[in-house]
């Protein structure tokens, strides 16, 4: 079971969602079944680590039974820290989730001119491809029709991998191709490449053996990578691999590469405020990681204001 890091963000936010909800510790501690001395504790930081579950328990009882759907959730859940090794992070469904679902990753040109390319060669139309895809061949019928299997959500499947149920809409989906959708999760291009490939290699057939399925999807992420649209754990493993800073640059995206030129700007901003007065400026960095915490987008939208413009507001 993977466990999560009890920082004092996430305690603070467990802490203001109970009470603005005038939900009791007590009641809490019922729900997740725990005491509400452990609640306390929690609430305290004096607890170090939490099972992943009893976070899914907590913001059900805090956010509803829907919790998951809300963007409240999105928002912790991505500031979540996991306790897991490299390994155990590849095997936990929750990281596959938000490494191929919930992320939202730029897509380059080049692989959407090659999608296009890829249906024009095989001559097929683009409802035959969508119907391909959103028939989810892999799956069994009892997991195509089990309504408690919810669609774009990897879940653990009786052989023991995870598996996932595609619903891929007209409007994403033609938005990807069209170059009008800027972005989208890694696992909806994936798929779109892997219906292809599988139509180029074996036409209509619906059933590949284990080891051909294994090479196909090996295959369609090789592809991705030399496009540079990687996962996470792709991305990672080929920095790891790369025996320079240039090669590291070569390998990774625009949009990556200006990402962290961008944070080592402003790191450098900050050693400076903070050589000139460490004191305000822990107090201010303070400050701007409650609300970071609170809300990373509108933060960031508020901070990207033209302030240089107000010379003549007293900022002391």
């Amino acid at each position: 079971m993977s466990k999560i890091i009890v920082t004092d963000a996430l305690a603070d936010t467990i802490k203001m969602l109970r009470t603005q909800n005038k939900i009791k510790s007590k009641n809490l501690a019922t729900y997740i079944g725990k005491t509400p001395g452990y609640v306390t504790k929690l609430e305290k930081k004096e607890i170090k680590t939490i099972d992943f579950d009893i976070i899914k328990s907590i913001f059900a009882a805090l956010l509803g039974e829907d919790y998951e759907k809300t963007e409240s959730w999105e928002k912790i859940f991505a500031s979540l820290q996991i306790k897991l090794t490299k390994s155990e992070i590849q095997d936990e469904i929750w990281f596959t989730n938000f490494d191929t679902v919930y992320r939202q990753v730029p897509i380059p040109e080049t692989i959407v001119d090659y999608l296009n390319e890829k249906i024009s060669a095989l001559n097929i139309t683009r409802d035959q491809l969508l119907h391909r895809i959103n028939s989810n061949e892999a799956l069994t019928e009892a997991e195509l029709y089990n309504r408690d299997i919810e669609s774009n959500v990897w879940y653990p499947s009786k052989n023991g991998h995870a598996s996932i149920r595609i619903e891929l809409n007209q409007n994403d989906f033609c938005g990807i191709l069209d170059k009008t959708l800027p972005s989208a999760p890694y696992v909806f291009v994936f798929g779109i490449l892997y219906y292809l490939i599988k139509f180029e290699l074996y036409g209509d057939k619906v059933e590949l053996e284990a080891s051909k399925d294994d090479s196909l999807k090996q295959s369609v992420t090789n592809i991705l990578n030399e496009h540079k649209f990687y996962s996470i754990i792709e991305r990672e493993y080929l920095v790891k691999e790369a025996s320079s800073k240039e090669e590291i640059q070569n390998l990774l995206s625009s949009f990556d590469n200006e990402n962290a030129e961008l944070i080592s700007e402003i790191l450098g901003e900050l050693k400076f405020a903070s050589e000139l007065d460490i004191r305000i400026t822990n107090e201010r960095l303070t400050d701007f990681l409650t609300n970071l915490n609170s809300d990373p987008w509108f933060t960031l939208k508020i901070i990207s204001l033209d302030y240089h413009l107000l010379e003549s507001i007293d900022t002391a």
